[in-house]
């Protein structure tokens, strides 16, 4: 089924960089502390934490959702991260996917592939 939504993808700026230069623990702790702080803001907005690669994180807050709102979250990560955040407003399915033994909900459409493109309705907050 076709979803509408403000989609956000946030990432922690260098953090390959960072990553080159820490053990692979201390690389899933620095994760693990990113997602906990993202997953708190989140709750504080009820937006809905989609899917996590490394330290890029897709969130689907609400239809057309404030640029207030998004800066708002925005500005709590920042307490702890340096970060780059890119939204806009996608239409978008998620559908079951399973290869072997490993299943998820993916985001699929084009909306969300011209979010990662940042194209010209993709909003860079700076």
């Amino acid at each position: 089924m076709l979803k509408t939504s403000t989609v956000i993808k946030i990432d922690i700026r260098g953090f390959d960089a960072v990553a080159r230069q820490q053990t692979p623990t201390e690389t899933a702790d620095y994760l693990a502390e990113y997602y906990s702080l993202i997953n708190d803001a989140l709750s504080s907005h009820g937006w809905r934490f989609v899917k996590a690669i490394g330290d890029c994180v897709l969130i689907s807050a609400e239809q057309n959702e404030s640029e207030i709102n998004i800066r708002e979250f925005l500005d709590c990560i920042r307490t702890r991260f340096e970060v780059d955040l890119h939204y806009r407003n996608c239409h978008f399915e998620e559908m079951p996917f399973s290869y072997g033994s490993y299943s998820c909900l993916d985001t699929i459409g084009k909306d969300i592939n011209k979010l990662f493109l940042q194209d010209t309705e993709t909003v860079h907050l700076e």
